[in-house]
């Protein structure tokens, strides 16, 4: 295969791979049964600041809270304030995006291939979709 025909074939199989992402991510907003919890965290952070006591729940009412998801659920909050379901779906996207940009450039830094560098960062791109549709991307 001449280069040409590599760099045509990497450009087809990473567009196809950002086009599944996109869609991936795009319908998995209601999938996980945390993001309501991740959305009315960003609300309440969004309007009142970072978190530390319990808001939610009655019986924990006042109590601390850690949240390891924190700065996860502000964006989420922000995207939210910005463009409803919409930004949210564009903040995961972007999320997702930006780590196959940097797969790939770490990748291309170790000296690897473009068809091992595509294929690398098709496969992490597409296994961290999930994640990052989950909500679990911060």
């Amino acid at each position: 295969m001449n280069r040409l025909a590599k760099k045509v074939t990497a450009g087809v199989a990473l567009t196809a791979a950002v086009v599944y992402g996109a869609w991936r991510i795009a319908g998995a907003g209601n999938r996980s049964g945390d993001f309501y919890w991740t959305l009315a965290m960003g609300r309440w952070m969004t309007a009142h600041g970072i978190m530390y006591h319990d808001v939610f729940r009655y019986a924990l009412r006042g109590h601390s809270i850690v949240s390891m998801e924190w700065g996860f659920d502000w964006l989420v909050g922000i995207a939210d304030r910005g463009g409803g379901l919409m930004g949210i779906t564009a903040l995961l996207i972007v999320i997702w995006l930006a780590g196959m940009a940097v797969t790939a450039a770490y990748l291309a830094r170790l000296g690897v291939s473009l068809s091992r560098c595509v294929t690398g960062t098709l496969v992490i791109g597409v296994l961290v979709g999930g994640a990052v549709a989950q909500g679990r991307a911060l």
